[in-house]
């Protein structure tokens, strides 16, 4: 499970230009690579624990939690 959230949160970097700049502030607050893509791939499993609680589908419209807390800092190392 661990690999595949990597994995996800990789190809939304390397896809996704939101995404890209989410992780860009991340390493500019002195994260690491992998340490980024972890906070990131925690937030897009939040989101899509969130779509099976209330059944519903993925809406890039709505402000998520990786936009809204884009500036929050991370726990941990």
């Amino acid at each position: 499970m661990r690999n595949a959230l990597c994995h996800w949160a990789r190809v939304r970097v390397v896809c996704d230009p939101e995404s890209k700049k989410t992780c860009a502030a991340m390493r500019a607050r002195g994260h690491s690579h992998n340490r980024a893509l972890r906070g990131m791939a925690d937030r897009w499993l939040q989101v899509l624990i969130s779509m099976l609680r209330h059944i519903t589908l993925y809406d890039a419209q709505k402000e998520g939690p990786l936009e809204a807390d884009a500036t929050r800092p991370l726990t941990g190392g």
